[in-house]
């Protein structure tokens, strides 16, 4: 196999396995919009969340509808649960998470609560370390398939090039048993030099009985005509 062949199929392999090596989100990793799903699912009334870039990551905003909470330690333990979901599963570098009321509370006569904020240090503190995989510098708003069809490309091109590989090396074996040995200058096909062979049939006119003129005895070389001049083999004969 020529070198091209071997180093575009190795390198060809090398990014499939590149690709196939990166390692995946965590399963509980949400985006912005599975994030939003999951507060709701857990009591936080029309939970809506962003996020602002932030030098390190990002900061990210909790609105959501406080009315039913029955005092300020419902509503304290209600934002702090929603701080709590983001930490444990939006997928991107959080720096701070701010928990913002969008309506007015019964227990502050229709006036909105304050706002709670939580810095990456009580986030920690509060709810131990993130699982492995969520600190990422990646768009929020990035649902996650960009990832998984990265892989399942990477898998079909290195699957693509494995068969590839296959392929070129058979070719090139099968050329090379059928390639016919052609003979070398000056032999016959079957391997033996042009020209009479000992002990076999003669050229015509070298003395071979079908090559005999007539009147000429075996093995006696033919008569040249009479304009035949040896010394000046190739002139014209003279005009009749």
């Amino acid at each position: 196999m020529s070198p091209l062949p071997l180093r575009l199929l190795a390198g060809g392999l090398l990014t499939g396995a590149a690709v196939l090596a990166a390692p995946a989100a965590p399963a509980s990793a949400d985006d912005i919009y599975d994030i939003d799903g999951r507060l709701e699912d857990a009591g936080l009334a029309d939970a809506y969340v962003d996020t602002l870039e932030a030098d390190p990551g990002r900061r990210v905003t909790i609105d959501f509808d406080p009315g039913e909470t029955a005092d300020r330690a419902a509503y304290e333990a209600q934002g702090k649960q929603g701080a709590e979901l983001v930490w444990d599963h939006l997928a991107t570098r959080v720096t701070v998470i701010d928990v913002q009321p969008t309506s007015g509370v019964p227990w502050l006569d229709g006036e909105l609560p304050p706002a709670l904020s939580y810095t990456r240090a009580d986030l920690q503190a509060g709810f131990g370390p993130r699982p492995p995989g969520l600190d990422v510098d990646r768009d929020p708003y990035d649902d996650g398939s960009t990832s998984v069809t990265d892989v399942a490309v990477g898998a079909g091109l290195l699957g693509v090039l494995l068969l590839s590989g296959v392929v070129l090396v058979v070719v090139l074996v099968l050329r090379r048993r059928r390639r016919p040995a052609y003979p070398a200058w000056g032999a016959a096909p079957w391997g033996q030099p042009y020209g009479p062979q000992p002990g076999g049939p003669q050229q015509a006119g070298d003395g071979s009985p079908w090559g005999q003129q007539p009147g000429q005895q075996p093995g006696q070389q033919p008569a040249l005509p009479p304009s035949f001049d040896p010394a000046d083999p190739w002139k014209p004969p003279p005009p009749r």
